[in-house]
């Protein structure tokens, strides 16, 4: 069981396929028989029956996958809230809510994934919802089996002629006088994770949801975590 499966902890690499990292939380030797009981994961993708204090199998991971697809067509995980314990009681109490903009496919794996009861949860062996790798939301060309033999090619694929530097960042992201003039040290990004850039557009998608509202955002400004985040992948702070 990996336990903590969340967009920081996968990585695109250099030929746009993406790979698993950190697996501090991994246990071995969990299936169905043999079960574990020890709180741990990240709060927002943490399945119901951990936050229910009770046994669990391998199915835990399937539940963050739910989450994880919902959060890349919202921008925001099913059940956020500021407090962590107000996510906890929104996974034990409250059902995910879904826009309009979620495909009802995607809507259709998302809720299937989210199920409480670990048995009825898309990806255990007696699911009502049958095989993961037979669901609708895995149609040609995009089954599992394509893209787990990487028969599919990766929509994008990072140029390695185009490093990304502090100087690309900026450019992209802080507009015109927000840097000395005489500013010219390059600091080589090596890897910047998906949990990174889907902070930076959260911050966009949350500006322009909320434009004509009474919450002023400089038009340049990048919020704290998200540049202290960058300049960390950076290796720009030595921490």
């Amino acid at each position: 069981v990996y336990r903590d499966l969340k967009p920081e902890n996968v990585l695109v690499f250099d030929d746009g396929h993406l790979k698993l990292t950190d697996f501090g939380l991994c246990k071995e030797g969990v299936d169905y028989t043999h079960r574990t009981s020890t709180f741990c994961g990240t709060q927002e993708y943490i399945a119901y029956e951990i936050f229910n204090h009770a046994e669990y199998d391998h199915t835990v991971d399937w539940w963050s996958f739910g989450v994880m697809i919902y959060e890349m067509f919202t921008f925001v995980t099913p059940f956020y809230h500021p407090d962590d314990a107000q996510i906890e009681e929104n996974v034990l109490s409250k059902d995910a809510q879904y826009v309009e903009t979620i495909p009802r496919r995607a809507k259709r794996i998302i809720q299937a994934l989210l199920e409480r009861e670990p048995h009825k949860r898309l990806g255990h062996i007696n699911s009502p919802h049958g095989l993961l790798k037979n669901h609708e939301f895995y149609s040609e060309p995009y089954t599992l089996e394509n893209i787990n033999n990487r028969r599919v090619k990766p929509p994008w694929i990072p140029r390695r002629d185009l490093a990304l530097t502090s100087q690309t960042i900026k450019a992209m992201l802080s507009g015109p006088g927000q840097f000395a003039e005489n500013e010219t040290n390059e600091i080589h990004f090596r890897s910047i994770t998906s949990h990174i850039l889907a902070k930076i557009c959260m911050y966009f998608a949350y500006k322009a949801r909320y434009t004509n509202s009474t919450v002023e955002i400089p038009e340049f400004y990048i919020p704290p975590d998200i540049a202290l985040e960058l300049l960390m992948a950076a290796n720009f702070l030595d921490c």
